[in-house]
């Protein structure tokens, strides 16, 4: 009976961090629409947080409902709860970009506009050779490159200028390094890298890179169609790469890993 006790508890606890998690996810990331909380509820990162924050709670709830001390390995919670961490800082920062994004193509859209609007008379243009619309598209694609470079700049100085940015106790972003085309974001686990195997945190790592490049992939889908610009064209010559750092507690680096956009472009 005692145990059935202990495993509601603990249920129920879960249910309540996993709803108040959604509930600020949905704040912190603008979620918007009816459905912003069941959009949040559903998201991977906050799977992971929740369960990781109520295996936290097993040793005292074990000590009220059994009445006696039960020892629980720290290991796993701690995984989950910087994993889950590492993700929401990927989605803050990615929606940050996003932002920026949404205005870059908002004002491109208006300049488009404009221009086809001012023009005297349809009938009066001279009819374009494929040579001209080839010239226009590459035209096109530089400028939304470098506007789309100089959004992420932007965003990712005024984020550097607040950090470290702490995201839960286990994980925060201690700074972003800018240089050319290369993005580099230095992580920080409040661990200790000797009290987990290498392959351990190595899979966490990765996890987050292909998390991200998920996330990037969608975004500049979405931002190359309304600005009618070829993806794949966009992501062979954007020219950015993304560099991620990772260190424990006491700074000794943990791994590295890194991606470039025309990764992510079609063969």
């Amino acid at each position: 009976m005692r145990n059935v006790v202990y495993y509601s508890t603990l249920f129920i606890l879960w249910v309540v961090i996993h709803l108040l998690l959604s509930t600020a996810l949905t704040v912190i990331l603008a979620i918007d629409g009816p459905y912003a909380p069941a959009v949040a509820a559903v998201m991977p990162e906050v799977w992971i947080l929740s369960v990781g924050l109520a295996m936290f709670t097993r040793k005292a709830i074990a000590k009220r409902t059994l009445h006696e001390e039960k020892k629980f390995s720290k290991a796993v919670p701690i995984v989950l709860v910087a994993l889950g961490g590492v993700m929401v800082g990927a989605n803050i920062v990615l929606s940050l970009f996003q932002e920026e994004s949404t205005e870059d193509t908002i004002l491109a859209l208006t300049a488009k506009d404009i221009e086809n609007n001012t023009s005297p008379n349809v009938l009066d243009k001279p009819l374009k050779t494929s040579e001209n619309a080839v010239d226009e598209k590459e035209t096109l694609l530089s400028r939304i490159i470098l506007d789309f470079k100089a959004g992420m700049n932007d965003k990712f100085e005024k984020t550097n200028e607040k950090t470290p940015v702490r995201f839960d106790e286990f994980i925060s972003l201690n700074e972003i390094i800018m240089s050319d085309s290369t993005y580099t974001f230095i992580y920080q686990f409040n661990i200790n890298k000797d009290d987990f195997e290498g392959d351990y945190l190595r899979e966490i790592m990765n996890d987050f890179v292909d998390n991200v490049k998920i996330e990037l992939y969608y975004a500049v889908i979405a931002h190359c169609a309304l600005v009618e610009v070829d993806s794949n064209e966009f992501f062979k010559n954007v020219n950015i790469t993304f560099q991620y750092t990772f260190t424990d507690k006491n700074n000794r680096q943990i791994g590295t890993c890194e991606f470039h956009y025309k990764d992510l472009a079609k063969e």
